[in-house]
This record gives structure tokens, C-alpha cells and sequence, in this order.
């Protein structure tokens, strides 16, 4: 038996033990041009080690970092996939947090804009009103959900929770509100962190 005929065989067996054995490889007629890998298994690897906000609601603990959203699930004591720019966030550099302690629903502040992620069904919604410019602060009334957010200076308000914020006149009441509130605005001992 000639070499070239050999190697045929052994090409041929070598396949089939691999097909039996359930191994790597598209399906028949993929013609990817990376045969062992698919879309879905691609992993982008982010430095999520700087923390720029904090915040947690019943059950999740938030933190906000230079590559994006990170989470713990307190009551498994488990880390949840991260949320990024490829989820729907704005950008990837989270500047401000805060939780609704009911819903769980967290309200995103990034360097280009505002995002809530939607806890129930894990899914971030943009949120409308505010330009698309830095989220300085962000606070919360536990009472009636109502939202605000300081953008380019200027705050914003939505009641309720509603994913679409208006520009408000006034000053937030910083003595009911939830969230970071910098030592200079508010009495530090009154301030209540989410």
C-alpha cells in the first residue's frame, strides 16, 4: 500500500473515532474558519479591580468599577456575570450607584450617560432625559422610588422609577434620599447609604 494512501485511512479513522467520541468540530457543512470555537464561547477579559462605587440592595451587593458593573448575590454567596457596554451599559466606566431596596432594580451612572438595570429580568434599560454626559451622583427617596441624578451639574428627576427623568428646578431634599452623598452636601450622620 502506497504512503499517500496510508495517511488517507488513518485521516478517516481518526475522524470517525472523533465523531464517536462526541469531539470538537463544527457540524457538517459549518465551513467556519475556526472549526473548534463558536461565537458564543468568545470571553473578553476586563480589569474589574477598581472599585469607583458601591452600593446593595436585599439580596445584591453592586460595585461599580472602571470595566463595568460587578455583582455578588449575597444570599448564594455567589458572583453573577459582570454587566458592560456590550450588555447595554452607556460605557464601561461606572461614576455613580444606587439600588432600589424593593425591587433590586439598580440605577447605573456612567461617564457617557445613565442606565438601570432591571433586576426581575436582568436586563439594562437606557434611560431618557439626561444628556449623555457624566453621572456625577446619584440618590433615591425609598419612599416612592422617585429617582435623581446630578449630570453636568444639573439634577434630574424622575418619580417613581420611571426610565424617563426630567430636569428638575430644585435641589434634591438630601436628608430622605438613599445613596452617596458627599460629606459637603448633606450632615454625614443623617446621610443613609443604600
Amino acid at each position: 500500500m502506497r504512503p499517500a494512501a496510508r495517511v488517507a485511512i488513518f485521516a478517516t479513522l481518526a475522524g470517525c473515532a472523533t465523531a464517536r467520541a462526541g469531539g470538537g468540530g463544527p457540524p457538517p457543512g459549518d465551513g467556519s474558519p475556526y472549526p473548534y470555537s463558536r461565537a458564543n464561547e468568545w470571553v473578553t477579559i476586563r480589569d474589574f479591580r477598581y472599585v469607583t462605587a458601591v452600593t446593595a440592595s436585599q439580596s445584591l451587593a453592586f460595585f461599580g468599577t472602571t470595566a463595568g458593573l460587578e455583582r455578588l448575590d449575597t444570599l448564594r454567596d455567589r458572583w453573577l456575570a459582570p454587566v458592560t457596554a456590550a450588555d447595554g451599559l452607556p460605557d464601561d466606566r461606572v461614576t455613580a450607584l444606587v439600588a432600589e431596596p424593593t425591587t433590586g432594580d439598580v440605577w447605573i451612572g456612567t461617564a457617557r450617560g445613565l442606565a438601570r438595570l432591571a433586576a426581575f429580568i436582568d436586563v439594562v434599560e437606557p434611560v431618557f432625559g439626561p444628556p449623555p454626559f457624566r453621572v456625577d451622583r446619584l440618590l433615591l427617596d425609598p419612599r416612592d422610588g422617585t429617582v435623581w441624578a446630578q449630570v453636568g451639574g444639573l439634577w434630574w428627576r424622575g418619580p417613581n422609577g420611571s426610565p424617563v427623568l426630567e430636569r428638575s428646578g430644585d435641589r434634591p431634599p438630601f436628608e430622605r434620599l438613599v445613596g452617596s452623598v458627599p460629606v459637603d452636601v448633606g450632615r454625614p450622620n443623617r446621610a443613609a447609604l443604600a
